[in-house]
């Protein structure tokens, strides 16, 4: 895993340097040192980045918000770091409001914005599987409920 790492973050990084990239994190312009340490934050703490992502549109452009506030609106995709973590995490938000602040988006314009790249919901291959699997004992009550989920139907 590890070695693949650093040519994984590249990449993403490249994603990132271009307009759909920027969109995604909601920042006017790209930011290779801000955007390599949240990359390295999700990656330590082992955040799901499709939540991650959609609940950073949540993040208000308040430099006045108080520390231990911050994180509240990340809160179910941070769910078990420690206090030493916290801390990163309070301090990489920080330095992403001042971004957003200097960019001049509004809240509401730079969320819609986030949220048409950032999807709510993504299906899991684990999900798939059981469905799959149960589809082939011919159970499809799980590929129902799967496709109900995701606005679809047999």
């Amino acid at each position: 895993m590890e070695r693949y790492y650093g040519r994984w973050v590249l990449m993403f990084l490249y994603v990132l340097s271009h307009r759909y990239g920027t969109r995604k994190l909601g920042l006017p312009k790209y930011t290779k040192q801000m955007i390599s340490k949240l990359l390295h934050n999700l990656a330590v703490d082992e955040v799901d980045y499709t939540d991650f992502f959609r609940l950073l549109s949540n993040i208000k452009t308040d430099p006045n918000i108080p520390g231990d506030e911050l994180l509240i609106p990340l809160k179910a995709a941070l769910l078990d770091i420690g206090q030493e973590r916290k801390e990163a995490w309070i301090n990489r938000v920080q330095s992403y409001i001042q971004e957003l602040v200097s960019g001049g988006i509004p809240d509401e314009e730079r969320k819609a914005a986030m949220n048409s790249v950032n999807p709510k919901y993504v299906l899991r291959n684990y999900l798939c599987q059981n469905a799959i699997g149960a589809a082939e004992q011919c159970d499809y009550g799980e590929v129902r409920r799967l496709l109900k989920s995701h606005g679809a139907s047999l």
